[in-house]
């Protein structure tokens, strides 16, 4: 195929570690603890480093994010473009994501410019759909009025930048192309950032710099390493589709069939295929009416190759004529996974299946219509379609849509072939199951085998028996399966793609083994043996991969195997080789690294740590199970459905590669036949709040296997137990006859095994037919309070389930092959409904008096009857002696197991007072509250409510009671019909009970499976039909002679035996019932809907049925969800295990409860004990709140797997931290820890008794060791307390709670005048016992009260804490502790002294000295940030101070300044937990508790050091913020932008600075200084607003962000001002604290309890036995003359470089950049703000003024270009009259940004491109010397109010143009100047060459200067074109370039051109030629010099001719007069006389 790369040989394969994309669910991701199976697609990693691939793929998986809509923001910085094709181009860009477009300003006449625009776009989208859309960049050429010009494009999908590291691109390249050039040729580069950015993310600087004009391009391409962007076609052929759904309504089929019965139904479908891909669509036909679509249809698609896509979308949509089309389905393919080694996309031929809502069709709609979309997780199989994807590279299509051709087609056929398989699934149990009023069964399906509820299928034993769940006092419904498991078994055919899904098994089951054993390894990192357990687990990985490696090393070609593979088979398998070998090449590495450590010791060990191993280690692991992924595997996924009534309710959905069995135990699925537990989840997902506490929500156990129908056998062997056993249900169908006659059928053959005893009989009018039932039913009724069978009259002793037919036990005989295996037994149906108050606690007992008269007569209250229930049977009885007696209501009995709770009370809720309501008659279904004359009867209700008994002898003998009913069998209902139940009532008069008998094969080699073949069994698809004498059953091979038996209808099912009919000769036989009725004779009429198949179940006897125990050491729980409006619940713990549960006590009020309580079940588990404990079964743990008022409240699910211990002597468990999850987030965590206990009779409970109601507790061998601690919290203050119960919190108190134990502080006076607690040491202690790991710590709560009036304390808040670890104390005294002076004291009180005395010898500087200086602010500033454009680079060669720029708060440098304060966040009520926003922004405090918390053993409280504190009072402050400027400001304004401007918030103070904004700027530089006093800590919150000025309408809110000045004065890291590198008494980093260096170092030594510096001199100083050299820090320093004196100099040297024990390191000089944060957007930064805080206390000293960060002012430049003369121009034009080449040239020039285009004069005729000008061009602009940017002010839109700002590089374009007098102008040449870094000009003409040009030649032939620094240049510059084979030199530019000051402008006068005053220099008139002149306005010159020059000869030679001609006409026109006038003359005189 044309333009396809090939796959690598074995043998080439390289050594280099390939990314494989991770998987993801075709339909959407998974959100529950199940995969998916399908493809999705992620982005082409293009880093083959294997060591540099770490977590990115994780944090780039989409799959994690939450499934609904959330906030994102993109973007896209656009810097520049170079190189553009075109001439004079007005370069504009559009960039599109999805359908937003938005654009950037208009740069004109350059091929290079320079845009520095940011265009932003929010979006609220689902991950997966974001991740698809397209981000489309397309460079323009604006024109006025003809249509933009495209120059070039690009374009790649949002998922491919958010997978890279930070989710984003940063200055990446994109090489413009046309889609339709085939050649492919670059149209020039665009320099682009994007950043892609979801809640919480911080986005990655993208810095505005101009790239140089000799920038490698090719180097940062935007690209794969070493691959070439080419055009290509990509080939997507769709051949068919399959078993499609049911869309559109059969309203026309039934109209149809109205008068057409034998018409066909038509298919309800009408498909057809979407394709995208990258931006490009396609699709195909519709075929109308076909639920199995043929389309070979082939959808070619121009792209660019490599792609920028990460996926393609496949959709499957159903036309409609008059409503939007429906979406079947969506699958989207991973371009990464088919395309290996970024070769080009290949797939197929192969089926892709389609998920989504349930197959269903519905009138109403799809509910769950929009799962189809394939964001979500798809919940059943839609349908499959069979496509293949090739790309031809090189290549454009001719045609988008053609047919495919007939090779393809027969090429697919191989892959098409289906092989039978067969999926077994045994259920153990189904526990956890809502309670339903009907009955529940199970479904299993694969593809749309198996799909009960779809008619158009075969039916199969794919669902188990319906049961009603079944409640037996515990908290949760189950159904009662007992020792009989339901098996069922589903027929299917698929394509043979074994050899696909063992490879990819293989693989997983690798990549699980290595987890497991890294997950081990992990346990022993920084021990002792981690070196050795680290080379134990290299050796054996490198052992299994090879063992892969020997797997994918195929015996034979791959051509000759039995299974036929494709291309991507063969690429896929190359790809995976080399990795695997990479892998154990990367693994050797690592060992030879281990072995060097340990030969070398320790000191190697320092650049390579435990967490370095592990995570190479987890790189390869990675790696592995990318390549585990198999993107071809089209045997669609197993799904489990919970039917109730017919209608699906939950499931849960397993990737058939999971099941798939293998031969080699390698390649088997890791479910494949072993016990799994899982949960089935309601469909509808499209709420988060659907997940929890949904209708539907069932456990299951089961055992699954999928494999080969040869192999199925092989499945039995991995159950737990039992034998498998089948029985069958009876079949009864009545027919009517018309005629009379006998018809005898002789056996007949039906496929699957021949038998007899089947019978047809009847008379006239009636047959019967029958067949083999074991199933059979025992019937009684009572009479005269006797139950006897033998006076039922209409209903026989012996019936089927109907009753209709009489069967005998001795009547039936097994089918040949089966014989019977067992007696008849009874087997009730144990789901029967008990009764109504089953599963109740308190149930409310009701009965209806009854009263009757007769019409106008009195009531008969002495005749009062009773009813139970509304028109129910009269209550009568017999009495011992047979008499009947009425029963009234006192003569109810309690049932066993309850207690009346009250008398019985009339319900006057309904009727009149009495509450009596009235009617005609006693059986009326309506009554009414007011009485009238033609009532006959009144009724009143009577209630009385009885509560379930907790005694346990009393439940025990109701579970006797029960166990007695099963062991009977009876069934009871007041009608033969039913419905029936287990327990009689006293309207009960017919009971039943059924006998089951079980068949097994006569063949004692065969398994009970063997028998089961449903192809013999004849289904009637369509009908059973008798035509003349032939009965033909459609379907398979039964016929019988006779006559005319049409039966309409389906389900007719014959199983395993001979039907032998005999009787009547049959005339015309009919059906008794209409089709629909017949169709539903075939079904169970006692569980409805259920085709009847004989059943197979897991047998068990009662000998594999064994006691356990389980349990459960429930300890505590940590940091659980706040129910009540205080932030507390109620919390207590249900435990479930199977259908066994139990539940804990409920502690109060608390969010971390302690139960400490162990919990007993004794559960019952059929299966061997040793398959037991390798797969336990699961512990479910369900938190509630317990709510007096309602129904408990749920608070989150936890699961844990018990350890079983089937002897007493084994290590018991260790209690372990389980997390609780709700909503499918966090919810908190529980320590606890199962164990399951085969009980053989002598296990003895030895459990410590615990406090009632705990009856036990947990063992001391079990709870974690503790040791006596103290827990000390310092209550400093409150902050921002909202109000509670509508008042404010002024009065707080603080209590510490840990383990049961609590303590509580005084409370504050009065918080609005001082927020912080009394005292000068307001701290609380609390001694607990603390566990001595730190893993089973205790939370600890901190719970904040409020005191009210009349002494009430409230309680506001609580603040938890789960782990202590980061608050534990060393208590060991450090050896600065060692102090005399420090040993007497525990806590130094530490002020802010008054200072006021302080002098620091600031120098006064002179403004205008300081103006002119050298160096200001702003040049330390760029240089800080390397900002290479606007940078000084002398400045850093002279030694002056860099400032720190921290690119984030910085806070989060110095961990929030919480070393002496903490921050505890108060919460109340329901946590907003929105999986949107990050969990540190969801929540919602209600305030803050400011404190410092130390937890140290309790015995060296007395030596333990605290940390000095301050006092609390308040704090007058003069705070100073500094503003630089914002970035990436999030646009407020229609066109884009935002005129931002700051607002400052202080408490109470704002200073509003709206008249200063900015207008039009995203990324406005301020420069503003802002000082304020405050009072700390009423004033603590510095918030600072960025908000956007409207002329006409409120200000729009841009973002903010707020700062804690109290930590930062508080904070031993001296936030307060930054310290910079050196001490300078003047210059530009003059000192500006107010403290001296020496005052902060003597300050800082006592704070950190350091002894008092000792100095010796000032260049030497002694500080705990520390000697510390001024000589040390300055031995090479660069001499300085504003350096300050050598004592504070040495001073600052150890206050900002040495590092003590306790690595307390202060703040320097800094500049952090803070985030803004917009409400409307939370999580998501709007932006961010360059900006420093200063703090100065108002009694600490003098107060140096502000430092100047004025913005810098611009500049005005002239620049003067004069252009003399022109060289070597390229003559553009041939003259028409002459023929000569010639050009009419001008000069062109501008500045770039600006709109100002100067020209010369006309150069007219230039015969040899020589032009002659003498023409000044003068140019203005704004410029900034120091930063080298050039400042533009102009309004962007005619209508716009405000000029914007804009900062370009200041560069000259200069152009040579041909000129037309009416044609457009042709384009000559150009040349670019920067004149900050500018070509020089050559001496001559002849050396003038484009070398000059940095662009044009390597950078050593680069002869640059700076125009404002040489001021003038005058010379040669070259002028050129870009050719389509790069550029060409096109002319020469003789120019004079000056460049002067506005000063010097006016002082050096010149004109324009050669106006006056034309001086500086003078300009004459340029010496043209005579020859230059323009014909049009110089026809003399015209004749002169083109005329004449040319054609002077022919012209004279004309005139000549002319002149002769002329005399010739003249004298031929004379000569006749002439000649007779001589002749006269002559006569006369000749003859005179005559």
């Amino acid at each position: 195929m044309p333009g396809v790369a090939l796959a690598p040989s074995h043998n080439s394969c390289s050594l280099q570690m390939k990314p494989f994309a991770t998987a993801a669910h075709g339909t959407g991701s998974p959100l529950y603890d199940n995969e998916s199976s399908g493809t999705m697609a992620t982005h082409t990693h293009w880093n083959d480093d294997l060591t540099n691939k770490s977590a990115n793929a994780t944090a780039s998986n989409v799959a994690s994010m939450p499934n609904k809509p959330i906030d994102f923001q993109i973007r896209i910085h656009i810097i520049e473009a170079r190189k553009l094709e075109g001439e004079f181009v007005r370069a504009l860009v559009k960039v599109a994501v999805g359908n937003v477009v938005k654009e950037t300003s208009t740069k004109c006449g350059t091929n290079n410019p320079f845009w520095d625009e940011t265009l932003v776009y929010n979006f609220k989208e689902h991950p997966q759909l974001l991740m698809d859309k397209a981000v489309k960049f397309k460079v323009l050429n604006t024109r006025k009025i003809l249509k933009d010009a495209v120059i070039g494009s690009f374009e790649f999908d949002v998922g491919l930048a958010y997978s890279e590291p930070d989710h984003c691109f940063i200055h990446k390249w994109l090489l413009l192309t046309e889609p339709h050039d085939s050649t492919g040729k670059p149209k020039g580069f665009l320099k682009i950032s994007i950043n892609v950015l979801g809640p919480g993310m911080d986005a990655t600087p993208s810095p505005s710099i101009c790239s140089p004009d000799n920038v490698d391009i090719e180097s940062n391409l935007l690209r794969p390493s070493g691959a070439q962007i080419q055009p290509a076609t990509l080939h997507v052929r769709i051949f068919e589709a399959a078993d499609l759904p049911q869309m559109d309504p059969a309203y026309f089929n039934k109209f149809k069939k109205l008068f057409n019965s034998q018409a066909t139904p038509k298919d309800l479908v009408d498909p057809y295929v979407t394709l995208s891909i990258a931006g490009h669509h396609g699709k195909t036909k519709v075929i109308w009416n076909d639920q199995d679509p043929q389309w070979n249809h082939q959808l070619n698609m121009a792209i660019r190759f490599p792609l920028f896509s990460e996926r393609i979308r496949f959709q499957l949509k159903d036309k409609d004529q008059t409503t939007t089309d429906d979406l079947i389905g969506t699958y989207f393919m991973k371009l990464s996974q088919i395309s290996p080694n970024d070769l080009p996309p290949t797939f197929g031929p192969c089926y892709i299946n389609f998920y989504g809502s349930p197959r269903e069709f519905s009138d109403l709609g799809d509910a769950y219509e929009y799962l189809n979309e394939g964001v979500l997780e798809g919940v059943a199989y839609r349908g499959r379609l069979l496509v293949e994807v090739t790309t031809s590279v090189g290549v454009l299509p001719k045609e988008k849509h053609e047919e495919i051709k007939p090779q393809y087609i027969r090429a697919a056929k191989p892959f098409l072939k289906k092989r039978k398989y067969k999926l077994c699934c045994a259920f153990l149990g189904a526990s956890m199951i809502e309670p339903f009023e009907d009955t529940v069964q199970f479904e299993v399906s694969i593809g749309n085998c198996g799909n009960k509820l779809d008619e158009s299928v075969c039916s199969q034993m794919s669902s188990t028996p319906p049961l009603k769940p079944m409640w037996d006092g515990n908290e949760y419904y189950f159904l009662p399966w007992m020792d009989k498991k339901p098996v069922v078994m589903v027929d299917s055919e698929w394509e043979d793609c074994n050899h696909r899904i063992e490879t990819a098994n293989m693989l997983e089951n690798i990549t699980e083994s290595l987890e497991t054993q890294l997950a081990a390894l992990k346990q022993h990192a920084g021990k002792k043996r981690f070196e050795h357990n680290l080379n134990a687990f290299l050796k054996s990985a490198c052992s299994e991969l090879e063992e892969a490696v020997n797997w994918l090393r195929p015996t034979k070609p791959l051509t000759e195997s039995l299974n036929p593979s494709n291309a991507l088979d063969n690429l896929l398998l190359d790809h995976r080789h080399c990795q695997l070998l990479s892998a154990i090449k990367e693994l050797g590495t690592i060992g030879d690294s281990l072995a060097l450590v340990r030969r070398k010791g320790t000191a190697a060990k320092v650049t390579r740590n435990h967490a370095d191993y592990i995570m190479e280690c987890t790189n390869i692991i990675t790696m592995i199970r990318q390549l585990a992924i198999e993107p071809q595997n089209s045997i669609p996924d197993v799904i489990f459905w919970m039917l109730c009534d017919n209608k699906r309710v939950a499931y849960h959905r397993i990737p058939s590669h999971h099941l798939m069995y293998a031969t080699r135990p390698e390649g088997r699925g890791r479910m494949c036949g072993r016990v799994q537990t899982f949960f089935l989840k309601p469909p509808s997902l499209a709420k988060e709040e659907d997940l929890e506490g949904a209708v539907g929500r069932a456990q299951m156990q089961v055992v699954v296997w999928l494999g080969k129908e040869e192999e199925h056998r092989v499945w039995s062997q991995n159950m737990p137990g039992g034998e498998l056993a089948v029985f069958a249900e009876a079949v009864s169908v009545t027919l009517v006859s018309m005629g009379k006659g006998n018809l005898e059928g002789g056996d007949v053959d039906v496929e699957g095994g021949k038998g007899e005893g089947g019978r047809m009989e009847g008379t006239a009018s009636t047959v019967q037919m029958s067949s083999f039932g074991p199933y059979q039913y025992e019937n009684q009724t009572i009479v005269g309070g006797i139950w006897n069978s033998t006076l039922m009259l209409d209903w026989p002793s012996w019936s089927d389930v109907t009753g209709k037919i009489s069967q005998p036990l001795e009547a039936f005989t097994p089918p040949q092959g089966w014989a019977w295996a067992q007696d008849w037994v009874i087997s009730p149906d144990v789901s029967m409904p008990l009764d109504p108050d089953d599963g109740k606690m308190e149930w409310k007992e009701e009965s209806f008096e009854i009263q009757e008269r007769f019409i106008g007569g009195l009531w008969q209250e002495e005749a009062s009857f009773w009813t139970m229930l509304v028109g129910g049977e009269l209550i009568q009885s017999m009495d011992g002696e047979g008499v009947a007696y009425t029963v009234t209501k006192d003569d109810f009995e309690c049932p066993l197991g309850w207690a009346w709770s009250g008398a019985w009370l009339v319900d006057n809720t309904k009727g009149d007072p009495e509450g009596w309501e009235y009617s005609t008659h006693t059986r009326a279904s309506q009554w009414v509250s007011s009485e009238r004359t033609n009532h006959r009867a009144r009724r009143r209700r009577w209630t009385r409510t009885r509560i379930l008994v907790s005694d346990i002898a009393v439940q025990e003998e109701r579970r006797k009671q029960f166990a007695d009913m099963i062991r009977d069998g009876w069934e009871y209902s007041s009608s033969k019909r039913g419905p029936f139940h287990m327990r009689k009532s006293y309207l009960d008069f017919f009971r039943r009970r059924r006998y089951l008998r079980r068949m097994t094969s006569d063949d004692p080699t065969a398994l009970a499976t063997d028998k089961l073949n449903f192809g013999g069994s004849v289904l009637l698809g369509r009908g059973l039909v008798l035509l003349g004498h032939g009965l033909v059953l459609l379907g398979r091979g039964l016929v019988l002679l006779g006559r005319g038996l049409v039966l309409l209808g389906c389900g007719l099912v014959l199983f395993g035996c001979i039907l032998r009919l005999s009787g009547l000769a049959l005339e015309e036989v009919r059906l008794a019932w209409s089709p629909e009725h017949f169709s539903k004779s075939f079904r169970n009429p006692h569980h409805k809907g259920q085709k009847l198949f004989p059943r197979l179940y897991l047998s068990f006897k009662d000998e594999e049925c064994h006691q356990y125990q389980l349990r459960g050491y429930i300890y505590q729980a940590r940091d659980m969800h706040g129910i009540s409006s205080s932030g507390f619940s109620d919390p207590y713990c249900v435990v479930s295990v199977g259908s066994k549960s139990t539940r804990t006590v409920v502690v109060k009020n608390t969010v971390t409860p302690v139960w400490d309580e162990t919990i007993l079940l004794d559960v019952r588990i059929y299966g061997n004990p040793e398959a037991i404990q390798a797969a336990p079964p699961l512990v479910t743990l369900q938190f509630r709140n317990k709510n007096p008022m309602t129904d408990d409240d749920h608070l989150g699910w936890a699961f844990c797997k018990p350890l079983v211990r089937l002897k007493q002597n084994a290590p018991p468990p260790e209690l372990e931290w389980t997390e609780i999850s709700r909503l499918r987030k966090r919810a908190g965590d529980a320590l606890v820890t199962f164990e399951l206990l085969l009980n053989n009779g002598s296990l003895q409970t030895d459990l410590p008794p615990g406090p009632p109601p705990k009856r036990y507790s947990i063992p001391d061998h079990i709870k974690p060791e503790v040791k006596p601690s103290r827990i000390e919290l310092l209550c400093w203050g409150v902050r921002d307390m909202k109000r509670f119960c509508l008042m404010a919190v002024n009065s707080p108190c603080v209590e510490l709670e840990c383990g049961g134990a609590s303590v509580r502080s005084n409370c504050i006076s009065d918080a609005s005048v001082n927020p912080n607690f009394p005292g000068p040491r307001p701290f609380i202690t609390l001694d607990q016992n603390i566990p001595v790991k730190d893993k089973y710590a205790p939370p600890l709560n901190i719970t904040l009260y409020d005191k009210r009036g009349f002494n009430q304390i409230v309680r506001v808040g609580v603040h938890s804490i789960k782990s202590l670890h980061d608050y534990y104390m060393d208590p060991a005294p450090s050896r600065f502790q060692t102090s005399a002076v420090r040993a007497t004291t525990s806590c130094v009180e530490l002020s802010i002294e008054n200072n006021t005395d302080t002098f620091i010898p600031f120098e006064e500087v002179d403004p205008d000295v300081q103006k002119n200086g050298k160096y200001d602010w702003w040049t330390k500033y760029y240089c800080s940030i390397s900002d290479t454009v606007r940078m000084q680079g002398s400045y850093i060669d002279e030694g002056y101070d860099l400032i720190t720029v921290y690119e984030h708060e910085l806070e989060k440098e110095f961990n929030y300044f919480e070393d002496l304060l903490k921050t505890f966040p108060l919460y109340r009520g329901n946590r907003s937990r929105d999986s949107g926003q990050p969990e540190e922004d969801s929540d919602q405090p209600i305030g803050y508790l400011k404190g410092y918390l130390k937890v140290y053993p309790s015995i060296a409280a007395r030596a333990l050091r605290l940390p000095l504190i301050p006092p609390p009072d308040p704090i007058t402050c003069i705070v100073r913020v500094y503003v630089i400027k914002g970035t990436d400001l999030q646009a407020q304004d229609v066109g884009g932008k935002s005129d931002p401007y700051l607002k400052l918030t202080f408490g109470k103070t704002v200073i509003d600075d709206r008249d200063s904004y900015i207008p039009n700027q995203l990324n406005p530089i301020f420069g503003k200084v802002y000082e304020v006093k405050t009072t700390i800590p009423l004033d603590y919150k510095l918030t600072i607003t960025v908000m956007d000025y409207d002329h006409f309408t409120a200000d729009d809110l841009i973002g903010y962000t707020t700062i804690d000045l109290e930590n930062r004065l508080l904070s031993r890291h001296r936030a307060t001002c930054g310290l910079p590198e050196s001490f300078s008494k003047r210059g530009p980093n003059i000192w500006r604290d107010n403290e001296l260096p020496t005052q902060i170092l003597d300050k800082f030594c006592k704070t950190h309890q350091l002894s008092i510096p000792q100095w010796n001199g000032d260049r030497e100083v002694f500080i705990d036995d520390r000697i510390f050299n001024l000589d040390t820090y300055e031995e090479n320093l660069k001499p300085n003359p504003h350096l300050g004196a050598e004592k504070e100099r040495l001073a600052l040297h150890i206050l900002r470089n040495v590092e003590w024990d306790q690595g307390w390191s202060l703040v320097p000089e800094h500049i952090e950049k803070r985030t803004l944060y917009n409400p409307s957007q939370p999580g998501i930064s709007q932006g961010m703000l360059h900006m420093w805080v200063d703090i100065f206390p108002q009694n600490a000293g003098l107060i140096p003024p502000p430092v100047n960060i004025s913005v810098r002012k611009s500049e005005k430049f002239y620049l003067r270009v004069v252009v003399w003369n022109t060289y070597d121009v390229e003559l553009d034009e041939t003259s028409v009259v002459t023929g000569e080449d010639m050009s009419d040239i001008y000069v062109k020039g501008w500045m770039q940004g600006q709109d100002k285009t100067q020209k010369t004069d006309v150069h007219y005729r230039s015969m040899n491109g020589e032009g002659n000008f003498n023409w000044r061009f003068i140019f203005d602009f704004d410029y900034i010397c120091s930063e080298c940017m050039m400042v533009i002010k102009r309004k962007e839109h005619f209508y716009s109010l405000d000029k914007t700002e804009s900062f370009v590089p200041p560069r000259l374009t200069l152009q040579v143009w041909d000129n037309d007098l009416i044609s457009p102008d042709d384009f000559i040449g150009t040349v670019d100047f920067n004149l900050n870094n500018m070509p020089k000009p050559a001496t001559s003409s002849t050396s003038c060459s484009l070398k000059q040009l940095p662009d044009m030649a390597s950078s050593e032939d680069n002869k640059m200067m700076n125009l404002f620094e040489k001021k003038r240049a005058k010379g040669f510059w070259p002028v050129y074109s870009r050719r389509a084979d790069g550029p060409e030199l096109t002319g020469k530019l003789e120019l004079e370039i000056e460049l002067l000051t506005e000063d010097e402008h006016k002082m050096k006068p010149s004109g324009v051109g050669r106006d006056e005053p034309n001086e500086n220099p003078f300009l004459p008139p340029p010496n043209r030629p005579p020859t230059s002149f323009l014909w049009i306005t110089s026809p003399l010159k015209t004749c002169q010099f083109i005329i004449w020059k040319r054609y002077k000869w022919p012209i004279i030679s004309v005139v000549v001719v002319m002149f002769l001609v002329l005399f010739l006409v003249i004298g031929i026109f004379a000569f006749p007069g002439e000649l007779v006038n001589f002749f006269t003359t002559l006569t006369k005189h000749l003859l005179p006389d005559s």
